[in-house]
């Protein structure tokens, strides 16, 4: 923008990058441009996106723009393309217009251009102004009666014309429709999937038991129980405390200290409770020799006695650090 001598062309991009060479058709530039940058782009943004490195958010972006990118492309090759196009046809239509305007063009001739002859009777003034007017429709010089053959350039000024017509401009806006209902299906999918994994998530199994996990509730034979397990899992060993307070009806509350080890498999672990010394004389009560603990999510599980008195009996347990 400060020194425009320094460059040619305001509307060339520049060279492609080397890499596109050694592709078929690499060294053509409508080729790379419409067809192998879109490309690059796009499954350069799969790989990344793969490989976590790219966010969702970035990655539909991404996807979207090389789509874009190809889009735009094809379509300033479709101008230039009309442009050519319609110079092409003047060479073939300036002989047949100047037929028309000296009354010599066969019908079979003007059908070739989507034309009909005018009427005999017509007015000779209102016949020459008429074929002024097809004629600047064309892009042609305005012929007249004495012209033997004219071949006339399709832009006089020298200038090219880039208008689109309806067609391109239908094609357009599908296109653009297209991408953008496409787009609102992949961020829709992308929603669905998303919201699947934090529904699976929310019922897979925990990595491990690891944590303190308390729980309240009724058991065979041991009434209302106050249940809390602080456990470290390593490796599939589990160790650690648990405390058991038994509200037996008609007896003084009771609390219960001691270890516990066990195994753990995807989030599932099996415990054996060993006493310590100095406990009170309901120990036995709900025993667990074996205590099986089932994954309800991340933050709960369930807690089942496998053997007597208990057998069966189940508590809740839900994560509290």
């Amino acid at each position: 923008m400060w020194d425009m001598s320094r460059e040619q062309h305001s509307e060339y991009e520049g060279p492609a990058l080397p890499i596109f060479k050694f592709l078929p058709k690499g060294t053509e530039h409508w080729w790379v441009r419409i067809l192998w940058e879109p490309l690059f782009v796009y499954c350069t943004t799969f790989t990344l996106s793969n490989m976590r490195i790219l966010q969702p958010s970035a990655s539909r972006y991404l996807y979207l723009g090389a789509i874009l990118l190809a889009v735009k492309s094809y379509i300033e090759w479709y101008q230039l393309w009309e442009w050519t196009r319609k110079i092409l046809d003047s060479r073939f239509v300036a002989p047949i217009i100047t037929k028309l305007a000296e009354d010599k063009a066969t019908d079979a001739e003007l059908a070739t251009v989507h034309l009909a002859g005018f009427p005999r009777n017509i007015d000779p003034a209102l016949r020459q102004s008429a074929i002024a007017q097809i004629a600047r429709s064309y892009g042609q010089d305005v012929p007249t009666a004495s012209t033997s053959q004219t071949v006339a350039s399709a832009n006089p000024s020298g200038e090219p014309k880039l208008a689109l017509s309806k067609a391109a401009i239908r094609n357009i806006f599908f296109a653009f429709g297209f991408i953008s209902t496409l787009s609102a299906v992949m961020y829709f999918v992308d929603g669905v999937k998303e919201a699947a994994t934090q529904v699976k998530q929310a019922v897979a199994t925990p990595a491990s038991v690891t944590g303190t996990w308390r729980g309240v509730g009724q058991l065979p034979k041991a009434g209302n129980t106050i249940l809390t397990l602080d456990l470290s899992d390593a490796n599939g060993v589990v160790i650690g405390t648990v405390k058991k307070e038994l509200h037996v009806p008609g007896r003084n509350p009771q609390s219960d200290l001691g270890r516990i080890t066990g195994r753990s498999s995807d989030g599932t672990a099996t415990l054996h409770e060993s006493r310590m010394q100095g406990q009170s004389p309901y120990s036995s009560w709900c025993s667990m020799e074996r205590l099986t603990l089932t994954p309800q999510g991340t933050r709960a599980m369930t807690a089942r006695w496998q053997d007597p008195p208990c057998q069966g009996g189940s508590l809740v347990l839900e994560k509290i650090r």
